[in-house]
């Protein structure tokens, strides 16, 4: 359910927005539009660009897959797993399990739904500290 959200929001939000236009469009309105479309796009598996499939994942040699990340939008922790990684992000490979049912079903039995799951050298890391990766790469 919690991946259909960003629709629901949308249509919400244009709604409101009409009505509100309606009694006369005001600066307010726009920056109020602004802020509902970017929660929508958080939202939305359009959030993070489109990311590898896990079956193409699991195709590359291992030491090119030593670092995966199965994460999903609007999800608190996924979100605070790639702000806190920061420059090291880059070194993971993103899987989104909204855009993927097979990494959907890997990451719930890796992590029993809890996301994110992080795989780091054939070790399973469910809702890591961001911190505690990045002092692995020291």
């Amino acid at each position: 359910m919690l991946r259909y959200v960003w629709m629901i929001w949308l249509l919400a939000s244009g709604v409101l927005l009409w009505a509100l236009a309606l009694g006369g469009l005001q600066p307010a309105h726009v920056f109020l539009g602004l802020g509902l479309l970017f929660v929508a796009y958080w939202l939305s598996p359009l959030y993070g660009g489109i990311s590898k499939k896990h079956a193409a994942v699991m195709r590359l040699p291992a030491d090119e897959r030593r670092f995966v990340i199965y994460w999903a939008p609007a999800d608190i922790f996924s979100t605070r797993l790639r702000g806190g990684l920061g420059r090291h992000r880059k070194h993971a490979i993103w899987i989104n399990v909204w855009q993927d049912k097979e990494a959907e079903a890997h990451a719930r039995a890796l992590g029993g739904g809890v996301l994110p799951v992080v795989v780091l050298d054939g070790e399973t890391i469910v809702n890591p500290d961001p911190r505690e990766l990045i002092d692995r790469f020291r």
